[in-house]
């Protein structure tokens, strides 16, 4: 907002000297700006949090994080057992391998099929018996690859990596137990990059914006000022605090802020 000041200077002059011609001073118009200036307290969150758990039933074979540990995004994070699962893989593509042998069979006896109908040594009832079979075996070899897919997959998902980087806050497996879809093994932080969330008084939400500009000082780094401005401000009232939250995302490539600080 502008106010305008018109400063006015009036000396009051005694009665003995009021025929006297009176000083009077002029000051300039100054326009000014005034900003106010809110100091809040806020926390500091992480963008991401997973629980990241397994897409498959298993034993735990090998656990390569810990409590504290960086991790990288698509990190192998943990094995688990894949005796059965590597049968299974087998088995599929050993029947992949015998769809192929059988179609193969089914094109060969439809062609001498079809040479000896042509020197009428046989019906077209047996040459299209001989075509349907080998839409047939085309289907089994389908089925079989799609098998065969499905089985790697399974195979590889005996593997858990990381969907993203970030510090695993707390690792809740260890190596022989057994865990399903709903076990989860580790908590995954992301902390490259960082939220703070400040509520605001109700009283500011219209002169909150994103343009407002934001300096942070957290306690652990006292002697450090942040210039930054509002990322998001989130239109829902608290009706018991009767506040609203401002988000201010911040980078920490150098990772000198965590979760949690005030």
């Amino acid at each position: 907002s502008r106010i305008v000041v018109i400063i006015i200077m009036v000396f009051i002059v005694p009665p003995s000297i009021a025929q006297e011609a009176l000083p009077v001073t002029v000051m300039p118009v100054v326009e000014v700006s005034i900003a106010e200036e809110i100091a809040l307290t806020g926390d500091l969150l992480a963008r991401r949090v997973s629980m990241l758990s397994s897409e498959v039933d298993g034993i735990i074979k090998g656990i390569y994080i810990d409590d504290g540990s960086v991790v990288h995004t698509d990190q192998v994070i943990a094995d688990l057992d894949t005796d059965i699962a590597q049968i299974n893989r087998d088995t599929a593509a050993a029947e992949l391998a015998e769809a192929h042998a059988t179609l193969a069979e089914s094109k060969r006896r439809h062609g001498e099929l079809a040479k000896l109908k042509t020197q009428n040594h046989t019906s077209k009832t047996s040459v299209a018996a001989a075509q349907a079979q080998i839409a047939i075996d085309n289907a089994a070899r389908a089925r079989a690859v799609s098998q065969l897919k499905r089985a790697t997959t399974l195979l590889e998902k005996h593997q858990i990596t990381a969907p993203f980087s970030g510090i695993a806050n707390r690792k809740l497996v260890e190596v022989g137990q057994w865990i399903d879809t709903k076990t989860a093994l580790i908590e995954l932080v992301d902390t490259d990059l960082l939220r703070l969330e400040i509520p605001v008084p109700q009283f500011y939400f219209a002169a909150v914006n994103q343009n407002t500009p934001v300096q942070i000082r957290f306690d652990a780094l006292p002697d450090k000022i942040l210039e930054s401005s509002v990322t998001a401000i989130i239109p829902i009232s608290n009706s018991a605090s009767r506040t609203f939250r401002v988000r201010i995302d911040i980078p920490n490539a150098e990772h000198q802020l965590a979760p949690g600080m005030t």
